[in-house]
């Protein structure tokens, strides 16, 4: 059998909600050392995500209050000051019993470095880009048919 997504999740999920303070989202991020999490609602059920680079660039064109152009003479605005104003949503999500294969082609094609992981649409876990290349590293990922795919020899 496949590895799954649920074999190599990170159980330990640190979420936001849409009310959560970007000031907040920044210590969430700054003291788990990650670049992004799910935005979850009250009961669990995956709402959205949210990155830095949501938080760099969130305020340009987006938000309640975006940014104005110094060129028009005005300073920039105060810009968003919750994750509901620059999170994405929906968030792009797989279930539990995903093959991993499928998580990465999925990343691969969505240009995306990590996936909430869901149970009928409450988040349980979060897969990253890192999460794959260290199953692929440990050994633990093979091909679907149990075998482990050939070493390709460089040509010097």
């Amino acid at each position: 059998m496949p590895t799954q997504a649920k074999d190599i999740m990170n159980r330990d999920v640190a979420t936001a909600t849409a009310s959560t303070s970007i000031d907040d989202l920044c210590e969430i991020f700054q003291t788990r050392n990650i670049k992004g999490v799910p935005v979850v609602d009250a009961a669990g059920r995956l709402r959205g995500i949210v990155t830095e680079s949501d938080v760099v660039f969130g305020g340009l064109g987006r938000g309640r209050h975006p940014f104005t152009s110094p060129a028009e003479g005005k300073l920039p605005g105060p810009g968003p000051t919750t994750v509901g104003e620059i999170m994405t949503e929906p968030a792009i999500s797989a279930e539990e019993d995903t093959p991993v294969e499928k998580l990465a082609e999925l990343m691969w094609r969505m240009r995306i470095h990590r996936l909430p992981i869901c149970e009928k649409g409450r988040l349980t876990g979060i897969v990253s880009s890192l999460d794959i290349c260290q199953a692929l590293a440990e050994g633990r990922l093979g091909s679907s048919s149990g075998e482990r795919p050939a070493r390709k020899r460089s040509k010097r």
